[in-house]
Formats: structure tokens, C-alpha cells, sequence
């Protein structure tokens, strides 16, 4: 029977190849551990943890959503509670504030849309020119 000869060039590649895999492997692993855990976003209000919004019973997500419904105001559009957080102790809930690692990120930029909301209330705006802001609601 003839075996293939290894020579020293496919042990090199071989090597190489595992080794990069191995590389590639820490790596993710090290950079998908640094993003899931990250500390809990803090609340603007009260310094304390967020969590998610997707937590409230069915009655208050039914009740934020028709008053949202019911206003028919712009500066209060409707969301999704899967992507909101929840202040425990304010009761304020605020919308796209997860993450697509489901982490809670919060910053104060929020406040900046609100100014910016007010300022086109009650003004004509184009409905292909709308921005997402993000508002603070309590229930």
C-alpha cells in the first residue's frame, strides 16, 4: 500500500490552522462574555437597575397601550414592550432601550428627543421625516 508522505509544510499548515481556530474560539467566547455581562443599565431618575418591561402583567401593558391609543399625539407613539425597560420606582417606561443582546442600555439621549419632540408639536411634519424619539412613560 502506498501512504501519502507527510512533509514538514502540511504538519506547518495543520498547525496553523488548528491554532487559529483555537484563536478564533477564545476570542468570541471572551468578546460574547464581555457584552452579556455587562452591569445593569441605571435608571436617570433613581440610580437604580432597569428591568425589562416584558415583566409587566398583560393588564398594565393593555392599559399603557390604549391610553397610548387614545391620546393620538405624536410626541407618545406606541412601542413594543420587548424592547422596553421599566423603572421599578418611578413606573416610567422607555422604549428600544435593549439591546440585540438583550442587555438594558440606557443613556440620557432620550431627554435631548424630547426637546427636540416639543419643538415639532403641533407642527406639520412629514410622515416619511418622523425620527423614533424615546419618552418616558408612567403608568
Amino acid at each position: 500500500m502506498n501512504y501519502p508522505v507527510v512533509d514538514y509544510m502540511y504538519v506547518i499548515y495543520l498547525t496553523f490552522a488548528i491554532l487559529s481556530a483555537l484563536l478564533v474560539t477564545f476570542a468570541s467566547y471572551i468578546i460574547s462574555y464581555r457584552v452579556m455581562n455587562r452591569p445593569p443599565s441605571l435608571s436617570p431618575y433613581t440610580k437604580f437597575p432597569l428591568r425589562r418591561a416584558m415583566d409587566l402583567s398583560f393588564d398594565s401593558k393593555e392599559r399603557v397601550l390604549r391610553f397610548l391609543f387614545n391620546m393620538h399625539q405624536y410626541d407618545n407613539p406606541m412601542f413594543d414592550f420587548e424592547k422596553a425597560a421599566l423603572c421599578r420606582e418611578t413606573g416610567r417606561i422607555f422604549p428600544n432601550a435593549l439591546t440585540w443582546y438583550g442587555t438594558i442600555k440606557l443613556d440620557w439621549t432620550f431627554c435631548k428627543n424630547v426637546i427636540l419632540a416639543s419643538m415639532f408639536r403641533g407642527a406639520a411634519y412629514p410622515m416619511n421625516k418622523k425620527k423614533s424619539f424615546v419618552y418616558p412613560i408612567t403608568l
